[in-house]
């Protein structure tokens, strides 16, 4: 079965990026994400974008422009073990106080300028994604968009 996951690359106006933890082990397990999860049937990429976000973080966040579409395949001996197609947007908030829902474990504010300090423990998807907002460059060196 294909996945179709939808998360969003939250900033505030101190330019902080939300990061969370899941607390249940998946592919995602003990590696910092961005909020996230999966289209439910009948909702837009928007509002799961949006929903994921105040589920996972407790932010009411406005969904802005969409960022990156990817795909991962990840195969076993046994064949495939899955396969998502991930489509991040760009989300801005002004709310502050995170308070992390039940399937995460924990939520952080970190400054853009301070996420390559996160690099190895970033998720490798996660990493695509701040790669292509030009935060972090490959190898976790601070983006272009610091310079």
């Amino acid at each position: 079965m294909i996945k179709i996951g939808v998360g969003a690359l939250v900033l505030d106006e101190n330019r902080r990026v939300v990061l969370v933890k899941h607390g249940y082990r998946s592919y995602w397990y003990g590696r910092w994400i961005l909020p996230g999860g999966m289209l439910e049937p009948g909702e837009t990429l928007v509002e799961c974008a949006r929903r994921e976000v105040r589920e996972e973080t407790g932010l009411e966040a406005e969904i802005g422009d969409h960022l990156i579409t990817f795909e991962r395949v990840v195969k076993d001996k046994d064949g495939v073990r899955l396969h998502v197609v991930y489509i991040d947007f760009w989300a801005y908030t002004s709310s502050r106080d995170l308070v992390p829902g039940d399937d995460v474990k924990e939520a952080i504010w970190v400054p853009v300028q301070e996420l390559s300090y996160y690099y190895q423990e970033l998720h490798p998807d996660t990493r695509v994604i701040l790669e292509k907002a030009g935060f972090i460059d490959r190898g976790g060196i601070p983006g272009r968009m610091l310079k």
